[in-house]
Formats: structure tokens, C-alpha cells, sequence
């Protein structure tokens, strides 16, 4: 009796761990992000997270670089792709754009280790909008909706409102 009750008690820890911890083994993201850059994971900072449905885009520095990273699902953080500074297209000092797609909708994002950076303000058809920019380094994703407009513009500013090119 006590070897099962011992036994019946093993298991309802062992569950309770497993539901609390659901991914002990899952790889951490730095790690996967750091096969895919050749790099040592714990040089690798993650400074900005945004989430489009079920997707994760991390903004990464890593050796005076920045880069990005695309990963898959809520729980299972299965990297799609990862793309540092030099595979970027640069728009300005130390400021790099790419279009993406995701869930259907397309997306450029503008990846930044400039610290003059403080807002990126955009032309979409004839609408303008304002993004202000979070951190240094910095990660911002700006929806862009191509079906409806032919027209895209963009410029940054620093905090006085400056622009920079």
C-alpha cells in the first residue's frame, strides 16, 4: 500500500512539474538565434519582441551588430529564418529596412542600432502616420497594406525633429 500510495504521489509531482514547465527542453531562443549568426548565444541580447498572430519577430545584438528573427508558434518557438544587418537593405546611418509577409499581411520592418533615432514617420498612399522609436537598438514593424496604396514613403528623425539620411 505505501509503495503505491509513494507512487501515486511521484506521479502527481511529476505532472505538476511538467504542466508548470511544459518546455524543459525546448532550446532557448539566443541559442538558436546564435547557430544560425555563428555566434556565442550568451553575447546575444534580445531588446525587442513583436508578435503577429501566432509569429514572434526578435529584434537581436550580437558583436556590435543587430539583426532579426522570425520564429513560429506560441509554444513551440521554431526559428523560421534569421537576418542580421548585412543581409538588410541600409536606409540610413546604422538604419535598415525589409518587407515582410506574415499572416497574410505585409510588413516592413526597420531594424536600428542608431541612438539618434527617435521617430520614423511614414507616407502610405496619402495617409501619414508617426512611430516612435522605443529603444536603442531598436525594432519597429510597420503594417503596409500594398494592395490598397502604390505609394510608401518614409523618413526618421531624431528627438529635435531633425531628419536623418
Amino acid at each position: 500500500m505505501k509503495v503505491k500510495f509513494l507512487f501515486l504521489a511521484f506521479s502527481i509531482v511529476l505532472v505538476s512539474i511538467m504542466i508548470e514547465f511544459p518546455f524543459v527542453n525546448e532550446i532557448p531562443i539566443t541559442k538558436q538565434i546564435a547557430n544560425e549568426v555563428e555566434y556565442v548565444s550568451e553575447d546575444i541580447t534580445i531588446f525587442e519582441e513583436e508578435k503577429i498572430g501566432a509569429y514572434h519577430l526578435y529584434g537581436f545584438s550580437f558583436k556590435n551588430k543587430v539583426g532579426v528573427a522570425l520564429f513560429n508558434g506560441d509554444n513551440s518557438k521554431e526559428l523560421l529564418w534569421v537576418l542580421d544587418e548585412s543581409s538588410l537593405v541600409e536606409r540610413a546611418k546604422d538604419i535598415w529596412i525589409w518587407p515582410i509577409s506574415i499572416c497574410g499581411s505585409s510588413f516592413y520592418i526597420f531594424l536600428s542600432r542608431n541612438p539618434s533615432l527617435s521617430n520614423i514617420k511614414v507616407n502610405i498612399g496619402n495617409q501619414n502616420f508617426s512611430y516612435t522609436v522605443r529603444s536603442n537598438p531598436s525594432l519597429s514593424l510597420i503594417p503596409l497594406n500594398t494592395s490598397r496604396y502604390s505609394k510608401f514613403e518614409y523618413s526618421f528623425y531624431n528627438i529635435k525633429g531633425q531628419e536623418i539620411s
